[in-house]
């Protein structure tokens, strides 16, 4: 809407927005101010209640240690790990860890017909919201993580072949396995050792 009348912010937070706007607009006509004044009044509110679910899903983490020690990955914070945590619910439920990632719709489909095998695209049927934060916890393992772990140098190898979008999918998937023998074994993250040159 600023953009109409020519208003342009450039970066700001969300807890300085509104006094950035608010300045922005002083000399614009009372229409516009007043439009623009009631939208503000609505984000305002929108960050308020935002910040209160935060602390409360902050204090849920502070309480649970399975979701403490999923967060000891890299890349992998509070919502990430209680999402996952929520979403598998009973880690027994899966005999073999690698079938999270199936379940989660993160395995290419696969197609068979006499001589002819193919892979297709992922299969997409599990959590998608689950599906797209571990994708994001692992380009963030990739891109953001300064500490190295033999999972992020796996997926450094995918991603110089195959490219960012493919490389975070794999690494989201294999994230998924370990997060589901975590929560089997009650152990963190174990970074592992690089191979000596």
């Amino acid at each position: 809407m600023l953009k109409s009348y020519g208003i342009r912010l450039g970066s700001v937070g969300s807890k300085r927005f509104s006094s950035v706007v608010v300045k922005q607009i002083e000399k614009q006509e009372k229409s516009i101010v007043l439009s623009i004044t009631s939208l503000l009044n609505t984000f305002d509110k929108v960050v308020e209640e935002v910040e209160k679910l935060d602390k409360e899903m902050l204090k849920l983490v502070s309480q649970d240690k399975e979701v403490q020690r999923l967060m000891t990955i890299p890349g992998v914070g509070p919502v990430t790990a209680l999402t996952y945590k929520t979403e598998i619910f009973d880690p027994t439920r899966f005999n073999d860890s690698k079938s999270v990632g199936a379940y989660l719709g993160m395995t290419p489909k696969q197609y068979a017909s006499g001589e002819v095998q193919r892979q297709g695209r992922i299969s997409k049927c599990g959590s998608s919201e689950l599906r797209s934060l571990l994708v994001e916890a692992g380009i963030v393992m990739l891109t953001r993580s300064k500490k190295w772990s033999k999972l992020k140098a796996w997926g450094l190898k995918i991603m110089r072949k195959k490219g960012m979008k493919k490389a975070a999918l794999a690494v989201g998937r294999k994230l998924s396995v370990i997060m589901h023998k975590m929560l089997i074994e009650q152990k963190e993250f174990i970074y592992g050792e690089p191979k000596a040159a």
